[in-house]
C-alpha cells in the first residue's frame, strides 16, 4: 500500500493531539474533584499535597513533589503556562516524528534523496523557535499560519488543534507530490461510520 507510511504518520499525529485532549479532560475532572474537596472542608487551599515514598506524617519524610492545593488548581487551568508548555513540546515531538522516522521512510519508498514539505518545514521553524529562541518565531511561515513571524509559540488548545489540522493538509500535499495520489486525510475521526 503506497500511502501506508503517510497513513501511519497521520494516525500518530492524531494520537498526539488526542493525548493532549485526554490530559485536558483528566485535568478538568481532577480540578472539579479538588474543588469538591475544598468546598466540603476535607482540605484547605493552603494545605500541601505531597507525593513520595514516605508517609507524609513520618518523621524525616521526604516528598518527591509537593504542591499546595492553590498551586495545583493553577496547574489545572487549561490555558496555564504548564499546559501551553506541554502543547509546545507536542509540536517539537511531531517534528521529531517527521524528521527521524517518517521523512526517511517516505524518501526510501519514493526513491528520492530529499523529501520537502512546506507544512513540515514550517513545523521545523516552530520547533526551532520553541527550543532555541524562547518560543519567539523569527522566520517567515509558508502554510502553517497559526503563528507568524514575531509571534511567541505558546499554543492554546485551539491553536494546537489548528496546527494539527494544517499538518493533515500537508500530508495530503505529500501524497500528491511524492505518491501521485491524494490520501484525502480529513481532520477528526467519525464516531458512527
Amino acid at each position: 500500500m503506497p500511502l501506508a507510511t503517510l497513513t501511519r504518520l497521520k494516525d500518530e499525529l492524531l494520537d498526539l493531539y488526542g493525548e493532549d485532549q485526554i490530559a485536558l479532560f483528566v485535568t478538568t475532572i481532577t480540578r472539579m474533584q479538588v474543588g469538591d474537596l475544598l468546598k466540603s472542608g476535607v482540605t484547605k487551599i493552603n494545605n500541601r499535597l505531597s507525593i513520595g515514598q514516605d508517609a507524609p506524617n513520618e518523621p524525616g519524610a521526604i516528598a518527591d513533589y509537593s504542591v499546595t492545593f492553590a498551586e495545583l488548581l493553577a496547574h489545572f487551568d487549561p490555558e496555564s503556562q504548564q499546559n501551553k508548555a506541554v502543547r509546545a513540546r507536542l509540536i517539537v515531538f511531531a517534528f521529531t516524528l517527521w524528521e527521524n522516522i517518517y521523512r526517511p521512510a517516505i524518501s526510501e519508498e519514493c526513491g528520492r534523496d530529499c523529501i520537502n514539505s512546506d507544512a513540515f518545514g514550517d513545523l521545523r521553524r516552530y520547533r526551532n523557535a520553541i527550543l532555541h529562541n524562547k518560543g519567539k518565531l523569527d522566520k517567515d511561515i509558508k502554510v502553517l499560519t497559526v503563528f507568524g513571524k514575531g509571534d511567541t509559540i505558546e499554543p492554546t488548545a485551539e491553536q494546537l488543534r489548528e496546527v494539527f489540522k494544517q499538518l493533515l493538509v500537508g500530508l495530503n500535499d505529500l501524497g500528491v507530490r511524492y505518491y501521485g495520489e491524494n490520501p484525502g486525510f480529513e481532520w477528526g475521526r467519525r464516531l458512527n461510520a
